[in-house]
């Protein structure tokens, strides 16, 4: 379940990811990706459309987490919530 992954898996393998990226890079965000994937249309003056695959229905994200999950993530991720805008709600 999400709260043993934030827990045990998470905090073993998966790293903040401004370490993979330089200050150059665009990064498109995925709650956004429709409005975002026309900056890569635009770029390279394509025009078809995005194509949404796999797709799934899921609660909202705040469903998820307990405070404890909340503040791991939260710390864990803080360079990456601050450089990419992001927010708990």
């Amino acid at each position: 379940d999400f709260d043993t992954f934030v827990k045990t898996d998470m905090r073993a393998a998966n790293r903040p990811q401004h370490k993979y990226m330089s200050d150059d890079t665009l990064v498109l965000k995925l709650e956004n990706i429709e409005q975002e994937f026309q900056q890569i249309q635009e770029y390279f003056n394509v025009w078809e459309p995005l194509p949404i695959k796999n797709s799934s229905k899921h609660k909202h994200y705040t469903e998820y987490y307990t405070d404890e999950t909340r503040q791991i993530v939260a710390d864990r991720f803080k360079m990456d919530i601050e450089r990419y805008k992001y927010w708990y709600e």
